[in-house]
């Protein structure tokens, strides 16, 4: 080979490992980039869910105090009924002379 080969050959060579290495150094950089963006994509997700989970909550705890509600309420029926119930029977057996 002779001299002008030998350094064509070398600036080939030189010439794709410094392509390599400037690739490289490129996927280095989007993969830092990438992570950044990943982590702040993460921290919304997580304000959002949190929101959301918030938002759950509070409609859980509305349910929770309309059924306590409904059971006071149903509570108080049954004890009206109860006593209507036994002011009837009282009366019956006063009128058919039992008591």
């Amino acid at each position: 080979m002779t001299d002008a080969q030998l350094v064509t050959l070398a600036t080939a060579f030189l010439a794709a490992v410094i392509a390599v290495l400037f690739n490289n150094s490129r996927i280095g950089d989007l993969r830092i980039d990438m992570t950044s963006h990943i982590s702040e994509l993460r921290s919304d997700m997580d304000k959002r869910f949190s929101n959301i989970d918030k938002r759950f909550d509070d409609v859980n705890r509305h349910i929770d105090d309309k059924f306590a509600l409904l059971t006071e309420r149903l509570q108080r029926m049954e004890d009206n009924i109860m006593r209507i119930t036994g002011d009837h029977e009282e009366r019956i057996q006063r009128l058919e002379g039992k008591k």
